[in-house]
């Protein structure tokens, strides 16, 4: 219970010092960053059970849900081609990132798959779990993928699009 009492408080501090940054998905990274940090130095946090995840991924889900309205389906009318065409383009994109890591870098065929799909980190750890996986590889791209958008993107859309 102890070990838990202290994941939590330092996922909370992460948070909050992510938080206080007021940089895109701070809290996050912070908390993401203070577990792994303590984790690789220490190796003593407990991991997470599979009822504790999914209660996660509920509540998640529950959050993504409330961001639904009216407008966003009154919009979908008129998007629905590009809703259609953009994740085809996206998946398309993944598969030959997949070719490539299994080609050139000779991942498995599953872990350059779960490691080149473009879907948030949370579900592809999840799904990688799941199957015959190097979910150490996968966490590890998708982190690094999401941090880089996460620390690039601002300043692109300020520097192309903003200024």
């Amino acid at each position: 219970m102890k070990r838990w009492v202290i994941t939590s408080m330092l996922a909370i501090i992460g948070g909050w010092l992510g938080f206080m940054t007021s940089f895109p998905l701070g809290p996050l990274l912070g908390s993401l960053l203070i577990i792994a940090i303590v984790q690789m130095k220490t190796n003593t946090l407990p991991p997470l059970p599979m009822k504790a995840k999914r209660m996660i991924q509920m509540l998640l889900g529950g959050s993504i849900g409330l961001t639904f309205s009216q407008e966003t389906f009154s919009i979908l009318s008129t998007v629905w081609l590009h809703a259609l065409l953009l994740p085809l383009l996206q998946i398309s994109g993944a598969l030959l990132l997949a070719l490539f890591l299994k080609k050139f870098l000779k991942f498995d065929t599953l872990t350059a798959v779960c490691s080149s799909a473009p879907a948030g980190m949370t579900e592809m750890i999840v799904l990688a779990e799941k199957y015959p996986v190097s979910v150490p590889t996968v966490v590890t791209l998708h982190l690094f993928r999401l941090m880089l958008i996460v620390s690039v993107m601002p300043f692109l859309i300020y520097y192309l699009f903003i200024r």
